[in-house]
């Protein structure tokens, strides 16, 4: 993408925050990346006008910066804007608490638990099995268009949204090993993939950001042992599903059985989309082809460097499902490059 590309000047989100009284379904809003400053807002009555704005707005996006500007109305009066001013109000009521998303129930026909690590990988990198557990499949097509914007359309169908636990972390964070990052996809506590044509994931940066995969057939008897330890666990959580149907921690005696208070279960995924969570997960510096903004007041923002935006896209913790696990996966999706990003928040 070119930097007079207008989308890598502007974005649009459809709000819905009308209502009956006011005879408004939601605002189409553009705001400048620079800034994020909303500068036009356009009320849309009904579904099909939505439709009509989101369509427009997502096709001109892909034009130049001065011809989105022509066809958009958009200049220094801008700020002055009534319905922009509407809008506007109508979002400050609407975020006076942060949406923290949808919680999802591992039944929920938009997810799929412990997916098949030969499903969700390419042939090619194999190994990806054995240092990632596939905890969550999300089917991408099926969510709101709102979490992922207009550029859902360039992924494949089906595409999968993957949250993924890795084996190692004893002794410090995914990648610490390193004395720095192999290349310019790979960094501490974060991983990078590229969802390819028949939905499956691959990762962009060096394997050596796993341990144990720099070792050859020399593997340290410790991190044997805690490999075998996840593997275990894993295999047991899968069992409590399997007999159980229930997602829940295992029992100190038997961990192929629900812990005492624990038979509830856990949800599959606890915040899909809405705002992006704070947490310490913004430390790490991510990977040199992404650049994060953590700002004083708001959510943090990922883009690549050309400056499209990652959309977050769901968050859900490690730890119940396997000892050693995060305790929050997140998730964050650029749709248009088809770049998925993992990073992991602990305490």
């Amino acid at each position: 993408m070119s930097s007079d590309q207008a989308s890598s000047r502007y974005s649009m989100a459809f709000l819905p925050l009308g209502g009956p009284d006011d005879g408004v379904l939601g605002w189409l809003v553009i705001r400048d990346m620079h800034g994020h400053v909303p500068v036009r807002a356009f009320a849309a009555r009904d579904e099909a006008e939505a439709t009509r704005l989101v369509e427009r707005a997502g096709a001109d996006l892909r034009g130049s910066v001065v011809e989105f500007e022509q066809a958009w109305d958009i200049g220094p009066d801008g700020r002055d804007d009534r319905v922009l001013h509407a809008a506007m109000r109508a979002l400050e009521a609407a975020q006076a608490e942060d949406d923290e998303g949808e919680e999802v129930a591992p039944d929920d026909p938009r997810v799929e638990v412990f997916p098949d690590p030969v499903e969700v990988f390419v042939a090619d990198q194999p190994w990806l099995g054995r240092v990632l557990h596939p905890l969550v499949s999300i089917d991408l097509g099926a969510l709101d268009p709102a979490v992922l914007g207009p550029g859902a359309r360039d992924l494949p169908v089906p595409a999968r949204g993957l949250l993924l636990s890795p084996v190692e972390r004893e002794g410090g964070l995914l990648g610490g090993h390193l004395p720095a990052p192999p290349d310019e996809w790979s960094a501490v506590n974060w991983l990078a993939f590229r969802i390819e044509d028949d939905g499956r994931w691959r990762l962009l940066g060096d394997r050596s950001v796993f341990e144990i995969e720099t070792v050859g057939d020399d593997v340290p008897a410790a991190l044997t042992a805690f490999y075998a330890d996840a593997e275990a666990d894993l295999a047991a959580s899968r069992e409590r599903w399997r007999v159980h149907g229930v997602l829940a921690s295992g029992d100190f005696g038997d961990p192929t059985r629900p812990r005492a208070g624990s038979e509830g279960g856990f949800p599959a995924v606890e915040r899909l989309g809405g705002d992006t969570p704070n947490g310490n997960w913004v430390v790490e510096p991510p990977p040199a082809a992404v650049v994060l903004e953590v700002p004083d007041a708001g959510a943090p923002v990922l883009r690549l460097a050309d400056g499209r935006p990652f959309r977050f896209v769901a968050a859900t913790p490690g730890y119940p499902w396997r000892d050693h696990g995060a305790d929050a996966i997140l998730l964050f999706v650029e749709p248009e490059t088809r770049t998925a990003l993992l990073t992991f928040d602990w305490t």
